[in-house]
C-alpha cells in the first residue's frame, strides 16, 4: 500500500512539472494522472475540486446523454473483504457488458467505502434498462455479503438496503420530522404510505404523548 502525504504530493508535483521533465511528452499521461490524484488528495483535506466531475465523461462525451449511477457500500478495511466484493462485482459488471470504474477509500482504521460507477448513454433506452438492472442486482448481491450502504441514490430501495428494524426506525424519524411528507415524498423507500410495525407505532405514539 502506498500512502500519499502532503509532502509527497508537493515534491511529486514539483518534479513532474519541473522544466527538465516537462520536455518529455512521454510523461504527459503521468502528469494527467497525478493531477487527478492531487485533486482527490485535496478533497480528503476539505478542498473542493471539479476534477472528479470532469472525469465522468470518459464513456459518454455529451452531458445531455450522460447517464451515471453510483453504488457505494461500506466494507471492513481488510484485503479479504475488498477481494470478496471486487470478485463479485467484476463478474456482475462483465455479465452486463459494463466497465467497472471503482475506488476504495478509507473512512477510518476499520472501515472503507467502495464507489462503483455505472456509466451509460441515457439517450438509449436499452442502455438505461441494462444499467438499472445491473444496479439492482449489484445492490441485492452485495447485501448477501453482509455489507451495508454508505450512501443511497434515487435508484436505491431502503427495503433492500436496510433490515426491517432499521427501516421502521427511519420511518419513525421521517414521520416525526416530516409528517406531511413534503421532503422527497416516497423517495429512498422511507416515509411513503408504508405502515409501521406495531412495536414501532407504539414508540411513536408514546413520543407524541410526551412531546
Amino acid at each position: 500500500m502506498r500512502v500519499f502525504t502532503d509532502r509527497k504530493i508537493r515534491w511529486t508535483d514539483l518534479l513532474l512539472n519541473s522544466k527538465i521533465l516537462k520536455k518529455f511528452p512521454s510523461l504527459d499521461l503521468a502528469r494527467k494522472s497525478f493531477a487527478s490524484l492531487k485533486a482527490l488528495h485535496g478533497i480528503l483535506r476539505g478542498q473542493p475540486s471539479s476534477v472528479p466531475s470532469e472525469n465522468i465523461y470518459w464513456r459518454v462525451k455529451e452531458q445531455s446523454k450522460l447517464g451515471l449511477a453510483w453504488f457505494s457500500p461500506v466494507i471492513p478495511a481488510t484485503a479479504q473483504d475488498a477481494e470478496k466484493l471486487l470478485t463479485l462485482s467484476r463478474a456482475l459488471f462483465a455479465k452486463y457488458g459494463l466497465e467497472m470504474p471503482v475506488t476504495l477509500t478509507m473512512i477510518n482504521d476499520r472501515k472503507m467505502t467502495a464507489v462503483f460507477n455505472i456509466c451509460f448513454d441515457k439517450s438509449r433506452p436499452s442502455e438505461v434498462a441494462l444499467a438499472h438492472q445491473a444496479y439492482q442486482e449489484l445492490s441485492r448481491e452485495v447485501k448477501t455479503l453482509g455489507y451495508g450502504p454508505y450512501r443511497l441514490g434515487i435508484l436505491s430501495d431502503c427495503e433492500q438496503a436496510f433490515e426491517s428494524r432499521k427501516l421502521n426506525f427511519l420511518n419513525v424519524i421521517k414521520r416525526a420530522l416530516d409528517p406531511r411528507h413534503i421532503m422527497a415524498p416516497g423517495r429512498y423507500g422511507i416515509g411513503a404510505v408504508k405502515q409501521l410495525k406495531p412495536r414501532m407505532a407504539q414508540i411513536e405514539s408514546r413520543a407524541e404523548k410526551t412531546a
